[in-house]
């Protein structure tokens, strides 16, 4: 069995160390904590340890494999992988992402058993679902409002900068979107859960992860935007004063991607 454990911010060693986190088998079978969100094959936990600075709130997401079918479990290292796509979107895409603090995997021959990645949370921020489920007169209303204006303006961005960069989230929901209000006046999206995604090289590839992302987009901005809201943020997305007909043809293969995820997810 080989395993892997990583301290990336080496200085987070002693205070992980106090919060009882030190071998690998206690990050992969914490406790503690409060549990945020859980799945078949993940539960995240949101620990607070004590720095020099004081208290650090982290994210410690556990990946479990056991039981899973076998290519399943062949996969690479999702922690691996997203902490590299963290790293990518900072560095390529100029996109806000969480800071990682530590991971690891552990494989029995070629197959995965667990994993972890631990994140430090970003401040004064809250989900994109989140923000615009608190403004329930946002589709009503329009985008005059400058703040909401300002919040769909950045995730545009964002998003066109992660595919001009040929790199593609492919989970990217309104709940990996994180909105920072630490400065209201300038607002920042971070993108998070990113660990199914990653850099394309060929455009048959690259078209469909554009797709997969604008369309898991769609399904939650069908609810919260009109759509005379959904054409102006996809019209800052391709940056473009005026859509074209191979926008529209775009827009209708969004429209049928969705379709169809949404006959699979009811079915």
């Amino acid at each position: 069995m080989s395993i892997l454990l990583r301290i990336l911010e080496p200085e987070m060693k002693a205070p992980l160390a106090a919060a009882g986190l030190i071998r690998y088998a206690d990050f992969v079978g914490c406790a503690g904590g409060e549990v945020v969100h859980q799945s078949g094959t993940t539960c995240t936990r949101r620990l607070t340890v004590r720095t020099a600075s004081g208290d650090d709130v982290l994210y410690l997401k556990a990946y479990r494999y056991d039981g899973k079918a076998v290519p399943f479990r062949l996969t690479s290292s999702k922690p691996l992988r997203e902490a590299r796509n963290y790293r990518l979107l900072r560095e390529q895409c100029g996109i806000d992402v969480p800071d990682v603090v530590a991971l690891g995997s552990r494989r029995r021959g070629p197959l995965m058993t667990d994993g972890f990645v631990v994140t430090r949370a970003v401040p004064d921020c809250q989900p994109l679902d989140a923000f615009a489920a608190g403004r329930p007169n946002l589709r009503l209303d329009g985008l005059r409002d400058k703040l909401c204006r300002d919040v769909m303006e950045r995730t545009a961005e964002a998003v066109a900068r992660m595919h001009t960069a040929r790199v593609y989230h492919i989970d990217l929901q309104w709940r990996n979107m994180l909105v920072s209000l630490t400065n209201p006046e300038e607002p920042r999206v971070y993108l998070l859960d990113c660990a199914r995604g990653g850099r394309r090289r060929h455009p048959w590839r690259c078209e469909h992860g554009r797709l997969r992302d604008l369309s898991s987009l769609y399904k939650e901005a069908r609810v919260r935007l009109s759509p005379r809201q959904q054409i102006w943020w996809l019209r800052r997305y391709l940056d473009v004063r005026k859509l074209t007909e191979v926008h529209r043809l775009m827009m209708g293969s969004i429209l049928l991607d969705r379709a169809i995820k949404d006959h699979e997810e009811s079915a």
